[in-house]
């Protein structure tokens, strides 16, 4: 059921939960004994929810025009080099990561914003190979500057998992350990994305 759900891309909250409780049931639990677990696991994981603070600011930034800004910014700094524009990209993303801002960006910002940008300075053979840096450049900033914040809800998860099996753990050390990554993903994106302008080039 939960793979079902998953594949036809239903809410996840909605799946995980029904998927709980016919779990649950049909390994004879009673309904008011799932529910109780239910509870029990949400009041011990509730700092999970925190990231719900985050969504105001989300709202407000993109109303006031984020994506415009964004492409002013750019085009002020005169990045026009695809590996220039990825890779501050890429830094952009790590810098939202931190703040806990969530901005949905391979359909907010690199399919309608980066990617078009990035393709134009490349040519039309290129344009695959570059669109896919781009989602590249996208998965490194926001998957390790998620874990830079003390309110990203895989650090939350974390947290709370340790806490839950009896470790004693900060917050801020966990986000501490998680730089290191963070600086090789972006390492490893100035590489990449040089490599491939060079390569462009030639």
């Amino acid at each position: 059921m939960l793979l079902a759900g998953l594949v036809l891309r239903l809410r996840t909250t909605v799946v995980v939960l029904l998927s709980a409780a016919v779990a649950g049931l049909g390994c004879g639990l009673a309904p008011l004994k799932l529910l109780e677990i239910l509870g029990k696991a949400f009041l011990e994981n509730r700092t999970l929810t925190l990231f719900l603070l985050t969504l105001p600011a989300v709202s407000t930034v993109e109303h006031y025009g984020l994506k415009e800004w964004i492409g002013r910014w750019i085009q002020r700094r005169g990045w026009h080099r695809p590996a220039q524009l990825l890779l501050g990209y890429q830094v952009f993303r790590v810098a939202c990561g931190t703040l806990g801002l969530r901005l949905n960006g391979h359909p907010n910002l690199v399919r309608p914003l980066l990617a078009p940008m990035v393709c134009a300075e490349t040519p039309e053979t290129q344009h695959e190979t570059m669109k896919a840096a781009a989602a590249a450049a996208e998965n490194y900033g926001n998957f390790y500057g998620q874990n830079l914040s003390p309110v990203g809800g895989g650090v939350l998860m974390a947290f709370a998992t340790m806490k839950g099996m009896g470790y004693e753990m900060s917050l801020w050390r966990m986000v501490a350990f998680a730089t290191f990554p963070c600086a090789l993903a972006l390492l490893f994106g100035a590489l990449q994305f040089g490599y491939l302008s060079r390569k462009q080039d030639a």
